[in-house]
């Protein structure tokens, strides 16, 4: 399950840019609980947040040094949804919408959808016009060539999991008054 916000801001401090519709409620809940909850009652069900970032909120963050943020990132929905309900007071409801609070809590989305592991082939001869999506990586230090594996379902929820507890643990670290 997908949710989608847009960024929206201006000038050169991208830490105050906002996702107005972050705390959007329907039915007087809030989107993000709602969207989790839906999650929660389907089997190998995932909620996740789309972040759409304009061009101009990208660079005016890669000039202050960060370099996550891209056209589009990701957050894991639970992640989202525990910093939007643990904002209480309308001073932590209007930062947890800026892009500040929400940027740790994001990754590309080449975690998602570019293959992690390659089937390395062995030396080969081939005469034709296509060879196939082969690759050259570097595999235990040596550059191999192969093809792309994408991950099989469990391992794809492991690594989603893993990713959204770091950036958690990263949130947390940033932001002590959540826990």
């Amino acid at each position: 399950m997908i949710q989608a916000k847009r960024l929206y801001g201006r000038g050169a401090n991208w830490q105050h840019y906002e996702y107005k519709q972050l705390l959007h409620r329907g039915g007087g809940r809030l989107q993000a609980a709602i969207l989790c909850d839906a999650a929660r009652r389907e089997a190998a069900t995932y909620p996740l947040y789309t972040f759409y970032n304009p061009a101009r909120s990208c660079t005016a963050a890669r000039n202050a040094g960060v370099n996550t943020v891209e056209g589009v990132n990701l957050a894991g929905g639970y992640a989202v949804e525990r910093l939007v309900t643990t904002a209480i007071t309308s001073s932590q409801q209007q930062n947890c919408k800026r892009l500040k609070a929400i940027e740790p809590l994001m990754f590309s989305l080449a975690k998602l959808f570019c293959p992690h592991s390659l089937h390395v082939v062995g030396p080969f001869s081939y005469v034709g016009r296509n060879v196939g999506p082969f690759f050259i990586a570097n595999v235990d230090g040596d550059r191999q060539m192969g093809i792309p594996v994408p991950p099989m379902p469990e391992e794809f929820e492991m690594g989603l999991l893993a990713l959204t507890l770091r950036k958690c643990q990263t949130l947390l670290m940033r932001f002590p008054q959540m826990s």
